[in-house]
């Protein structure tokens, strides 16, 4: 899940989408560029989630949300309102 890369906590994401229709964009740029825009709709939020405490998982009627934050990660940005280095 979360890996150590030059002093910092890397995290990974994934989004499940039930149906392309439901992506308004994506973009990958020219090899220029590195950046990359995804962008849909997940719906109606039917259920947020921290499964075995490993990561946040936001589950719409149209798509998953998913995002390798460990619960004590989540609890250090609630309390203090951004991660600690």
């Amino acid at each position: 899940m979360t890996k150590k890369n030059k002093g910092r906590n890397e995290h990974s994401f994934s989004i499940e989408m039930g149906s392309r229709a439901d992506l308004n964009h994506i973009s990958l740029t020219d090899k220029s560029s590195e950046s990359v825009l995804i962008k849909g709709k997940l719906g109606e939020i039917v259920d947020i989630s921290h499964p075995e405490g490993l990561m946040i998982e936001i589950v719409g009627n149209l798509g998953v949300l998913r995002l390798d934050l460990s619960k004590e990660e989540l609890e250090k940005i609630n309390k203090k309102g951004k991660l600690s280095k």
